[in-house]
């Protein structure tokens, strides 16, 4: 019993973002993180910005924060999409839509590296987190719809 609570307290919950845009061929693509190679948590492998919420902060709030810390950019005009609950903590996850200039204005100040990523690209291509991969399906089926 003292494992499950140690489990439950342990759980990180955190807010990600998905940036999206539309290329000029009308294929969406994805703007995803490169994660550094001595992260506990899917190293070397393509998933979202973002991160973990510190004590009274909404998951709006966390994300505000961490894309500030992660990207050097202030972002407003974002929205919900979903929360996962994960065994490693509830995800909640908001989509933005990017400019053309997108990566140009950010400064990415975690992981490798930030680059747009196609539907394909990250489903079959390139390593890509397993739960990035269930969320971007996702997202894309429900808001993008055949248009990937």
């Amino acid at each position: 019993a003292l494992s499950i609570v140690k489990q439950i307290m342990t759980k990180r919950h955190a807010s990600v973002l998905i940036p999206y845009r539309k290329k000029v061929d009308s294929e969406y693509e994805f703007y995803l993180q490169m994660r550094d190679a001595h992260v506990s948590e899917s190293p070397n492998v393509f998933s979202f910005f973002g991160g973990g919420m510190e004590a009274g902060e909404s998951p709006s709030e966390c994300l505000v924060r961490e894309i500030k810390e992660e990207l050097c950019i202030n972002i407003s005009d974002f929205n919900l999409f979903k929360t996962y609950e994960f065994n490693v903590g509830d995800r909640h996850v908001f989509y933005l839509e990017a400019g053309n200039e997108f990566e140009n204005d950010v400064v990415v100040m975690e992981g490798q590296y930030g680059e747009f990523l196609t539907f394909r690209q990250i489903m079959t291509e390139m390593p890509v987190s397993d739960r990035t991969k269930i969320i971007i399906k996702e997202f894309s089926s429900r808001y993008l719809g055949n248009k990937i």
